[in-house]
């Protein structure tokens, strides 16, 4: 039978690659290609272990893998493909914003964005959070769909767009956060703009609020999709909020003197120091960025 459960890991130098060894292999065959379903050209035979390390690759480069089985009887069909890119996207970057005590990472598999963050995230002068991020030219929007669930109910994660990479920047954010009950295992997540208007001052709060329900809350747990989208036009911001990316709700407007070229993306946080999680989002789109 064919290997199974391909996990594939991927920075701008190399993607490294793990599966499942079926019963009776000996040796393997690593594949790749460009487009999903191939075609495939064999990169590696003749591997002994259930790992292989693949460094000819182009950084921003999106590839499809899948590896085949071999023993005396012959070899195996292929295994389920698996995608990764070789780090991020072209102008895409990624930077842990802050004091973390967790190194934050961020790949992309040519569908979903898959970050881990710690950090306490925006609630102070001083963010704490992993930023994945490119540059914006003017106004702009982004739309992205979490994909639950978070690792942590004290998780904060979100759409962003800051002037700089230091701790303190001005920045607008519309950001799924957790609200206090008296129960800290389930919180009332929330949905609601955030602000700082000048570097190192204390970040604000919209009045508004949209309240996560019933299909993306069960029993105090993050476990349905939300969509955000964070726009900007001048100075004026707006954030809005679906449960399917077709019936949309305005969720706060707020003005805010940002620069002209600021950094716009995915901000995370775990919402604990000493812990990261993981959070997923597909469906990213931005307009006119770089």
């Amino acid at each position: 039978v064919p290997p199974a459960a391909i996990i594939a890991t991927g920075t701008s130098k190399e993607i490294k690659l793990s599966w499942v060894e079926p019963v009776g292999a000996s040796t393997y065959t690593v594949k790749r290609a460009l487009r999903s379903g191939g075609p495939y050209i064999v990169i590696a035979s003749n591997v002994v272990k259930s790992t292989y390390t693949d460094r000819q690759i182009h950084p921003g480069s999106l590839f499809y893998y899948t590896v085949s089985a071999s023993n005396t009887n012959g070899e195996s069909s292929n295994a389920v493909e698996t995608s990764i890119t070789a780090g991020l996207p072209s102008l895409w970057s990624q930077l842990d914003i802050g004091n973390v005590n967790v190194n934050g990472s961020a790949t992309f598999d040519g569908v979903i964005f898959r970050l881990e963050g710690s950090g306490m995230g925006l609630d102070s002068t001083k963010d704490e959070f992993q930023f994945v991020y490119k540059p914006l030219k003017g106004d702009g929007v982004i739309t992205a769909r979490f994909v639950p669930q978070p690792g942590s109910q004290f998780s904060t994660m979100g759409l962003m767009m800051r002037e700089s990479l230091s701790e303190g920047s001005p920045n607008v954010s519309l950001m799924i956060y957790p609200g206090k009950t008296n129960q800290i295992e389930a919180p009332a997540w929330q949905v609601r703009l955030l602000s700082r208007n000048k570097t190192n001052i204390n970040t604000a709060k919209s009045n508004e609020v949209f309240s996560l329900n019933d299909p993306a809350i069960s029993w105090g747990r993050l476990t349905g999709s939300v969509w955000l989208r964070l726009q900007r036009k001048s100075n004026t911001f707006t954030g809005f909020t679906s449960y399917d990316g077709l019936k949309w709700t305005t969720t706060g407007t707020i003005t805010c003197p940002l620069n002209k070229t600021p950094l716009i993306g995915i901000s995370v946080a775990s919402g604990i120091k000493s812990i990261s999680s993981i959070f997923q989002l597909d469906n990213v789109s931005i307009t006119n960025a770089l």
